[in-house]
């Protein structure tokens, strides 16, 4: 009986709520949501590898490309671009380049690789491109990669866009995996489902408990949106990020004395 109440319970959280969703058609390029940031201070990189070419080593003269979708902070489509891979290279591929008449300074993107090996479609697999962003803050020597999130978008045979996002029946809370402190910290969402979300994001002190700061947001599916928050040094605190998103993994960019660190929350 006692098994029979805990599955019970259990469903409301995982009943037709998956973390991503299969794209509708085999072989359909599959792609994380990606974060670019473009301004004075902000550039954006992305290292860009041959995927399908690992899969046709014995093909090296076919035609591989990538599509490369750009989207603003509403989720608005504002710019295409087909990038040349080389056969089992690396591309490092500077967005801002392509950015210089966007008036947004932050939006998302997602990297379609447009041939799909026969390998993969027989295993009823996708390609899925889950590499790396570097963004370089200011004048800093070096720039701070984090790697893809979680598979958000699918390319389909009539060039659509489908989200791959699970959708909770209920709010949900995510809990940031990392301690504030000293700081400016700005925790990145992207909204992969297909539906708009209203998003909350609650700073708790580590001293007592009690909410430091509690901000209200709405976002636009392929949409982004910052929480941006100033630490003190005598501050300690941790975040609670409340959806109907399966997963409101945050992208946190950690500045401090202008040096930068980005990671996955």
């Amino acid at each position: 009986m006692k098994l029979t109440i805990d599955k019970l319970k259990k469903s409301v959280w995982v009943y037709k709520q998956p973390l991503t969703k299969t794209p509708n058609s085999i072989g359909s390029p599959v792609s994380d949501m990606f974060l670019w940031r473009n301004s004075k201070d902000w550039k954006t990189f992305f290292e860009l590898i041959d995927i399908s070419g690992l899969f046709t080593h014995d093909k090296p003269k076919l035609n591989y490309q990538a599509l490369i979708v750009f989207f603003n902070s509403k989720g608005e489509k504002i710019l295409e671009e087909n990038i040349q891979l080389r056969l089992n290279q690396k591309n490092t591929i500077d967005l801002s380049g392509y950015l210089t008449s966007v008036t947004d300074d932050f939006g998302s993107f997602c990297v379609f690789h447009l041939s799909t090996p026969d390998e993969i479609k027989k295993s009823e697999a996708f390609i899925a491109e889950r590499g790396y962003v570097g963004y370089k803050y200011k004048e800093a020597p070096i720039q701070s990669y984090v790697h893809g999130n979680m598979d958000a978008i699918a390319l389909e045979d009539n060039d659509t866009l489908d989200l791959l996002g699970g959708l909770s029946l209920l709010p949900r809370e995510y809990l940031l995996q990392h301690e504030m402190t000293e700081g400016i910290y700005e925790l990145v969402l992207t909204n992969i489902t297909n539906k708009k979300q209203k998003i909350s994001c609650e700073l708790i002190s580590n001293k007592n408990g009690r909410s430091i700061s509690k901000i209200k947001k709405s976002l636009n599916p392929m949409g982004v949106t910052i929480f941006s928050y100033k630490i003190d040094e005598s501050d300690s605190c941790r975040a609670v990020i409340k959806s109907r998103m399966v997963m409101a993994r945050p992208i946190v960019c950690h500045l401090f004395n202008d040096k930068l660190n980005v990671f996955h929350g």
